[in-house]
């Protein structure tokens, strides 16, 4: 889209027409400066680069306050700089003084939802009808698009999960701020990178039972059917070998069976029954 299009200087007398009818189609932000503000120096540039990324999802019109005292006024603009988003023809939300880019996309991020749970949706359909490439094709170009959205982030994530693309979906999954990733859907995730990682390369359930069922003291196919039940949503079957391993030898590999009982816990949830009830087996067991 043409950047005049996207980012322009409107006045008092066309503000109603340029702003606040177009917001009812199109978000608008709108930079309140002045040429003596050097923080409104600053910003400019960080919001010209947010507003062409983002491709016509959001307009920026500015404002030079010295010329447009009333409107200035009017909207009660104290300080600068001083960014409002004017959406459905009112303002919605607002900040003040040079925002760097990633604040400024995260503020964004917080009024484009809709578009984004559209998209999420979009990516969920072409999932459950096995279109695996597609949903990461719509889901790469919404994050790229939107580079702040950190739902589009882990939609993606799942989706390469969905596609077998383990590597990815934890590069994804590394790349978010710390803070999200404990996200509590990050930690699912994780937790469901763990298991397919655990039995990666491993045989069939089927030949995991016999192999557990010929020697129950074989703690690495164990471990591998544990990770298998619940890659099949058999949660309590996984529990049960995992404690068995802790039981045989709670250091064995680590500790990896108590590792793996950790994220089968963060999979399910702490609100299924199952979390208390295995979790007292394990520090019975451990203990």
């Amino acid at each position: 889209m043409d950047t005049q299009a996207l980012i322009f200087d409107v006045d008092e007398d066309a503000f109603q027409y340029q702003v606040i009818e177009v917001s009812h189609q199109t978000p608008v932000l709108v930079d309140f400066w002045a040429e003596w503000c050097a923080p409104c120096r600053a910003l400019a540039p960080v919001l010209e680069k947010v507003v062409t990324a983002l491709a016509g999802r959001v307009l920026l019109a500015k404002v030079n306050t010295d010329k447009n005292q009333k409107l200035a006024s009017a909207l009660a603009i104290q300080s600068l700089p001083t960014v409002k988003l004017i959406k459905q023809g009112r303002v919605v939300d607002e900040f003040f003084g040079a925002y760097a880019e990633a604040q400024v996309r995260e503020f964004l991020s917080r009024h484009l939802e809709v578009e984004s749970d559209d998209i999420s949706e979009q990516a969920q359909a072409l999932l459950r009808s096995g279109n695996t490439e597609q949903a990461l094709a719509l889901l790469r170009e919404a994050v790229d698009a939107g580079p702040e959205n950190f739902g589009l982030k882990l939609d993606l994530a799942a989706a390469a999960i969905a596609h077998g693309d383990y590597s990815n979906a934890e590069a994804t999954l590394r790349g978010l701020p710390a803070e999200k990733q404990q996200d509590e859907k990050a930690k699912r995730l994780f937790a469901l990178l763990h298991f397919y990682h655990l039995c990666e390369h491993a045989p069939s359930a089927d030949d995991l039972e016999r192999k557990v069922a010929q020697d129950p003291k074989d703690l690495d196919s164990r471990l591998k059917l544990s990770a298998r039940n619940v890659l099949e949503e058999n949660y309590e079957a996984a529990m049960d070998h995992l404690l068995e391993v802790i039981r045989s030898k709670k250091n064995y590999r680590d500790g990896l069976a108590r590792k793996s009982m950790l994220s089968v816990f963060e999979l399910i949830g702490s609100k299924n029954p199952l979390v208390g009830r295995y979790r007292s087996l394990m520090a019975t067991v451990i203990n």
